[in-house]
């Protein structure tokens, strides 16, 4: 996949809503491309979750806590969202429903363009405050 289709896919992340389209940029070029088979598992439910995952084309079931339900995540959804602010044990199980494609951007990977490029981090809080208030307002 091409850089600018990464870019163009990640202005879909709500976490990534207030990051400009040069650090989107940069941030592509971290995003790795994964293909997983079905029933692979990304995130377990209760271990801390080390990357945010973006359905290229496939889906992913995120499953809570018992008798909770699940959630279908399709082509073009974001899921382990936090995982790139923030270390705690997911809530979710997320796995692959069917063959699935996605892009994996790992935490580790995340910091350190932080590092590099802190203007990143400026944006990155403004679309977490939007998130915030979209939330408070539901």
């Amino acid at each position: 996949m091409e850089l600018i289709e990464k870019v163009f896919r990640l202005q879909s992340v709500d976490l990534l809503s207030g990051v400009k389209s040069r650090q989107l940029a940069l941030i592509a070029s971290i995003a790795r491309e994964v293909e997983v088979r079905p029933d692979a598992v990304f995130i377990r439910r209760g271990e801390p979750t080390d990357a945010l995952y973006l359905v290229i084309h496939g889906e992913v079931s995120l499953e809570g806590a018992a008798g909770e339900g699940s959630i279908s995540i399709t082509d073009g959804e974001a899921f382990g969202t936090w995982a790139l602010i923030d270390e705690h044990p997911s809530l979710v199980e997320a796995h692959a429903v069917k063959s699935t494609r996605v892009l994996r951007i790992t935490r580790e990977d995340f910091r350190d363009l932080l590092i590099d490029h802190p203007e990143l981090g400026l944006d990155l809080l403004h679309g977490l405050a939007s998130r915030v208030r979209g939330l408070a307002m539901t």
